[in-house]
């Protein structure tokens, strides 16, 4: 299941011991954590979109990243996901398998 990061503490450890991958305008920083479940937090720019073009974003990510948790290819853990304006007008197929070339890669790392 997915869910926002709702802990300070959190957040402090994708800071200091996150693993960090920039690909194509995402850059995702991902921590493991002790729980089975998978915690997420987006960090959009006001200068990538409107209000409402971030929150369609934000939305588009999110349903990514539960195609990516069916798929049985998202370890689990905290993820920050920081977009760049090139981002925000992708189509959502490309925004997916960007996003899934990013985690697979942080996977990796990570091990």
């Amino acid at each position: 299941m997915i869910q926002g990061i709702r802990r300070r503490q959190t957040f402090a450890a994708l800071r200091s011991q996150g693993v960090r991958v920039r690909r194509r305008g995402l850059v995702v920083v991902y921590v493991p954590t002790d729980s089975d479940a998978t915690e997420v937090a987006f960090a959009i720019s006001k200068r990538a979109a409107t209000a409402v073009g971030r929150n369609r974003c934000r939305r588009r990510l999110r349903a990514a990243f539960v195609d990516l948790d069916r798929l049985g290819a998202l370890p689990p853990g905290a993820y920050l996901v920081s977009v760049g304006a090139e981002v925000v007008a992708v189509p959502q197929a490309a925004l997916a398998e960007r996003l899934g070339e990013v985690v697979a890669h942080l996977a990796a790392r990570a091990s």
